[in-house]
């Protein structure tokens, strides 16, 4: 990333030191459109963004991270900087850093990712001694066979819904909509062991790599699909409210690159009023 302090006529610079925050927010969407003429200038903004904003440790026991302050942190976390709070707000929305570093990873490439850091560990773990004793189908060992042998389960199925569709589209959506399943389902799953083992830390431990692949799935990829969620509904919004109707505004958008497809904008657009009402 540039350096932030390299240049500074870049027009987002008085904005800053003016806490305008609307104001930041306007100039960099303005500059949405020709993102990579732009790139540097986003990049700055993105950097200095993240040098005003304060830092949060999140440690419990054992599982330990670091992110940027919410605004709906306590009070404590803000004194003297609760001017910075509209710059937490655009860190949150994910915009700004989707124009820097590109487009998030589709669902189908973050689980495939995350199988496979998955699968590493527990062949590793197969490939040891077996640390505990007693029942042979209560070991390590044992649920590692089991966990390895669901995720072929899945892989399969998946498989063979490829052949469930006849369009592209159609496909790609059911192929995210499973991947996102399998992903958060298991994500559910090793969040209650973990749940469970708090009072012997070491069940809530997974190792370097997985623990790795937690920090960059787990609750970035939540982070990530809100962000895709929030570009492809903000944008769907403006073009409706400038006269498109729905399907030309999720079809606008795909050519333009936000979000995956028609379809699965459409989808999108009418799960997000859906959920609204209940």
């Amino acid at each position: 990333m540039p350096d932030s302090k390299a240049r500074t006529d870049f027009g987002w610079e008085e904005l800053v030191r003016e806490c305008d925050w609307d104001g930041v927010e306007n100039w960099y969407i303005a500059c949405f459109d020709d993102r990579h003429e732009h790139h540097d200038a986003l990049a700055t903004l993105l950097a200095r963004l993240e040098e005003i904003v304060p830092k949060v440790k999140v440690t419990n026991r054992m599982e330990k991270a670091q992110r940027y302050a919410l605004p709906t942190d306590p009070n404590e976390v803000w004194v003297g900087k609760e001017h910075f709070k509209g710059a937490a707000v655009i860190l949150q929305l994910g915009e700004l850093a989707a124009a820097v570093y590109g487009d998030p990873k589709s669902v189908v490439e973050e689980w495939s990712d995350y199988r496979d850091v998955i699968i590493t560990r527990l062949e590793n773990y197969l490939e040891q001694e077996e640390p505990t004793t007693g029942d042979a189908e209560y070991s390590r060992g044992h649920h590692c066979l089991a966990a390895l042998e669901g995720l072929g389960d899945v892989q399969s199925l998946m498989d063979k819904a490829d052949t469930a569709f006849d369009t592209d589209d159609d496909l790609l959506w059911l192929r995210e909509i499973m991947s996102e399943i399998a992903y958060l389902s298991f994500d559910a799953g090793r969040r209650t062991q973990a749940a469970w083992g708090k009072d012997i830390e070491n069940l809530a431990f997974m190792g370097s790599k997985v623990h790795e692949g937690q920090k960059r799935g787990g609750d970035g990829r939540r982070q990530s699909l809100k962000q895709k969620k929030s570009m492809v509904l903000k944008e769907m919004k403006r073009l409706k409210e400038v006269g498109h109707s729905i399907e030309n505004a999720a079809r606008i958008c795909a050519e333009k690159g936000i979000g995956t497809s028609l379809s699965a904008n459409k989808a999108m657009w009418f799960r997000n009023k859906r959920t609204k009402k209940e």
